[in-house]
């Protein structure tokens, strides 16, 4: 029932100004047509926050893993000092690098790309390498000798699932991307983000409707200044 309230109170704010503008208008200008020309800049001004409102939320819903779960763009690992022959990973140890002088250990026993995400105390239920990742990655951004994509699912709303992928590149190079998604913990993004359009219609809606009255306003007192004149 309060969110029916929540949505009703600004549809009533806006019929009440509607009325009272045209009311104002109306009786200082003595015309009908002055009503009809309030009720299309207000028209106007709805159709324009409406189509934003209704495009940015249509994108949104069409693309929300970007807009919620945005990869990480792949990065170099500035640990290596050296060429890397290839990359292994050992279960419950981590992600390797292979060198002509040994090993480099790249990751803690989660195969995250980032330092915050492979501080995480919470461990996964399962982790997988697939050839099928559960969600897209960035492509690699040059040739590379081998991929390893890791997909690291839990069993708790803390991060439901992750994806990341380690590759290297024919330079010799190691780099890595990831992507995460928290589940119940993503929500308050996607309303932020909501909100953001909401927020950003209402002043497309009031900018342009205070732009087209002043507009629509000094028209018309030059129209009303010039038939007092006329009749003077």
């Amino acid at each position: 029932m309060l969110s029916t309230l929540d949505c009703l109170i600004p549809i009533v704010l806006l019929v009440i100004i509607f009325l009272l503008v045209r009311h104002i208008v109306s009786d200082r200008y003595k015309s009908s047509k002055a009503k009809i020309i309030v009720s299309a800049v207000f028209a106007l001004s709805v159709l324009l926050a409406s189509t934003y409102y209704k495009n940015g939320m249509d994108d949104f819903h069409k693309n929300q893993k970007d807009y919620v779960n945005p990869a990480l763009e792949w990065q170099k690992i500035e640990l290596l000092s050296e060429s890397v022959l290839n990359l292994i990973y050992r279960p419950n140890v981590g992600v390797f690098a292979i060198t002509d002088s040994g090993e480099v250990q790249l990751t803690k026993p989660v195969p995250y790309c980032s330092i915050e995400n492979q501080t995480a105390e919470i461990l996964p239920e399962e982790i997988e390498i697939t050839d099928t990742p559960y969600a897209e990655l960035p492509a690699p951004p040059q040739p590379f000798q081998q991929q390893i994509i890791f997909e690291i699912r839990y069993a708790v709303d803390y991060d439901t699932l992750a994806v990341s992928s380690f590759a290297l590149f024919d330079n010799g190079e190691v780099w890595c991307t990831e992507r995460v998604f928290r589940g119940p913990a993503d929500f308050p993004t996607a309303v932020a983000i909501g909100m953001g359009y909401l927020i950003t219609a209402v002043a497309i809606f009031l900018g342009s409707l205070i732009a087209l009255l002043l507009l629509i306003l000094i028209i018309l007192e030059i129209y009303r200044w010039r038939k007092e004149k006329m009749q003077g």
